[in-house]
């Protein structure tokens, strides 16, 4: 029942977003650095789903007023550091 009510249509689901490429490619290297053990980019990943949930919801509700709009959000996620890539460096025993 709830993939039925989550997946139909919504009005305006095809309304297309403003993102540059640069913060889309800094969105997914931080989901990606979260996914491989960064513990430093929990934060991080948590404010890139709140950006794109915001995102989605001021594009479908033009007139919608949010506590945090998406442009603080996008120069939250622009501040943070780039992360490296690959899994995280173990720390060595004292």
């Amino acid at each position: 029942m709830y993939q039925y009510i989550a997946e139909r249509p919504l009005p305006r689901d095809n309304v297309t977003v403003e993102l540059t490429a640069r913060l889309a490619e800094k969105c997914a290297a931080i989901v990606d650095a979260h996914l491989k053990g960064h513990q430093l980019y929990d934060q991080h990943v948590r404010l890139v789903t709140t950006y794109l949930s915001r995102l989605a919801h001021e594009a479908r509700n033009p007139h919608a007023v949010t506590a945090c709009g998406t442009a603080a959000l996008a120069a939250a996620i622009e501040a943070a550091p780039w992360p490296r890539s690959g899994p995280p460096k173990t720390q060595p025993s004292n």
